[in-house]
């Protein structure tokens, strides 16, 4: 029994053993500890890891660890190990999550920031990297709020590659040049994921692969024949790609181009671009209109459309395109892909402004702002029934070649509805402000004062199967005024002397006054004070009265 027992124990210690050789077999061997040691400069303490093996080793000298008081900080180059000198080559999460710092600055001789390192940095506003620099580590500024300057040392012998959202969530910074060594940007995605404000990115000239046009960044195919856009600067809400960048085609939206942007509502590619990398357009949570101008079937990465905004869609040239842009391409549920073209948006803005006085009638002018895919417009305008009777109409805008005018009274409102349409199959498009019509009304009898014009609704629609719903049209300026001056000042029926005398007890008084009431009589130009130009339109008015 007491060997069967032993026996027993034996085999389980065995076993035991097997599989713990069998772990270290597979594991690759025990890991050897990483050791560290400090540096101290008149900045504070530095920890400088090094040595180790698998998952523990350091691959150089690398900064871990930072105690110091300093806000600008200038990184070691030198560390003694086992009594000798060696050269800092790395920087680790040394200021990972430290909020106090406000720039660093890496020595020549670095050739390498970890992923992760300056994350969470919200304090830091510069940064400046050596042209020794050959990799920079995936999210290594990553949530850097403040980050406006990014300085980079140029070496044309270098190379420099950025992975994967290095600048993710750096929303203050606006631009960045990228130098001549930068040899990698987008072989793992965007680097500029969250770059909320930025602008323009740059790039110095003689770089071999990439090249900046227009603020957003592009790298060439590697042809060399045509252009990948990498990063957008400055992005519209509705945005339609360029078909050449560089003097070279646009044929691809590389990995992650619009990931996770928010500011886009629409999305126009045009046919040049065959390509769609990976989750170039993931993500867009507003973007509710992707059109898709190819008319092969596009190449596409891993989930390039998905997560759009809601009921968003997807145009194709036709139904080769709409056949390689299947359902694992997008959202179903979110998204809908159709062949043709979206609907025709019509748009329009108007104002009024007053024209004059002449003959016993006023007149305004209605002003058609801007406008796009226009066919059709009709407006409502209103007027004081004390003041005018019905007017007349005339078409200023010779595009516009039948029109219908209505006018109505009722409740002391005298109400023109007016309708303007155009005639043929093309909707017009007008970028700078046109003038309309002329509304011109009689006065009616002794009206003075400010008589006045208002658009209360105005509407705008297009013409054509792909024509959109009618829509109202803005209103930029609703109201205008002409002014009728009146010189009978005391109100006697006649204009003399004595409307001047009856002027003069009113001098320098304006809107406001306890006494306006009375005395806005006396401003006969209708500026709201009572002036010396008051005076002399009323000695003109007096003195043609009088016929001298």
């Amino acid at each position: 029994m007491q060997r069967s027992a032993f026996a027993q124990e034996a085999k389980k210690f065995f076993l035991m053993a097997a599989s713990f050789a069998l772990a270290i077999v597979l594991l690759g061997g025990v890991k050897a500890a990483a050791a560290s040691t400090e540096v101290t400069t008149d900045q504070g303490t530095f920890t400088i890891g090094y040595g180790g093996s698998g998952y523990n080793k350091y691959d150089a000298p690398t900064v871990i660890g930072y105690k110091g008081s300093d806000s600008d900080v200038t990184l070691p180059t030198k560390v003694t190990i086992n009594d000798t000198e060696q050269d800092i080559t790395i920087l680790g999460d040394a200021f990972k999550s430290n909020t106090a710092i406000t720039s660093v600055t890496i020595p020549e001789g670095y050739t390498s920031i970890e992923g992760s390192a300056l994350s969470g940095c919200s304090g830091l506003t510069a940064v400046t990297i050596p042209g020794s620099m050959t990799q920079i580590g995936y999210t290594a500024f990553n949530g850097c709020t403040s980050l406006t300057t990014v300085s980079f040392t140029e070496n044309k012998d270098g190379t420099l590659k950025f992975m994967n959202k290095v600048f993710n969530g750096c929303t203050a910074l606006e631009s960045i040049n990228l130098p001549i060594q930068t040899s990698d940007v987008n072989g793992d995605g965007n680097i500029f994921t969250g770059c909320t404000a930025l602008k323009s990115v740059t790039v110095t000239e003689g770089c071999t692969k990439y090249f900046s046009d227009n603020g957003s960044l592009y790298a060439k195919n590697d042809a060399g024949t045509g252009a990948i856009l990498c990063t957008y600067g400055n992005v519209p809400a509705e945005l339609t790609i360029p078909a050449t960048a560089g003097g070279l085609p646009v044929t691809a939206l590389g990995i992650m181009t619009f990931y996770e942007n928010k500011a886009i509502t629409s999305v126009t590619v045009p046919a040049s671009v065959t390509v769609f990398e990976r989750m170039c357009l993931s993500y867009c949570s507003n973007l509710k209109t992707l059109v898709l101008q190819c008319e092969t079937a596009p190449e596409l990465g891993s989930s390039p459309f998905t997560y759009m905004a809601a009921d968003s869609v997807i145009y194709v040239a036709n139904e080769t395109v709409a056949a390689a842009v299947t359902s694992s391409n997008y959202t179903a549920g979110k998204t809908t892909v159709k062949v043709g073209t979206p609907s025709a948006t019509t748009v329009a803005s108007v104002s009024l402004k007053a024209a004059g006085y002449a003959d016993g009638k006023v007149s305004f002018d209605l002003y058609l702002d801007s406008a796009t895919e226009l066919n059709a417009a009709m407006f409502q305008l209103r007027f004081d029934a004390a003041q005018v009777t019905e007017g007349t109409v005339t078409v200023a805008d010779s595009s516009f070649t039948n029109n219908n005018f209505q006018w109505t009274e009722a409740d002391g409102t005298l109400t023109a509805v007016l309708q303007f349409g155009k005639t043929g199959d093309e909707n017009l498009t007008y970028e700078e402000s046109v003038k309309l019509a002329t509304i011109t009304l009689p006065l009616k009898d002794g009206v003075t004062g400010n008589i006045t014009a208002t658009i209360s609704k105005a509407a705008a629609a297009g013409a054509g199967e792909d024509a959109g719903p009618q829509v109202d049209a803005a209103i930029t300026t609703a109201t205008a005024s002409v002014f009728i001056a009146s010189y009978d000042v005391n109100g006697d029926g006649k204009i003399d002397l004595k409307d001047i005398a009856e002027a003069q007890r009113y001098y320098q008084a304006k809107t406001g006054d306890e006494n306006w009431t009375k005395a806005q009589t006396a401003d006969v130009n209708g500026d709201g004070v009572v002036d010396i130009q008051d005076y002399i339109a009323l000695f003109h008015a007096v003195v043609d009265a009088m016929g001298w």
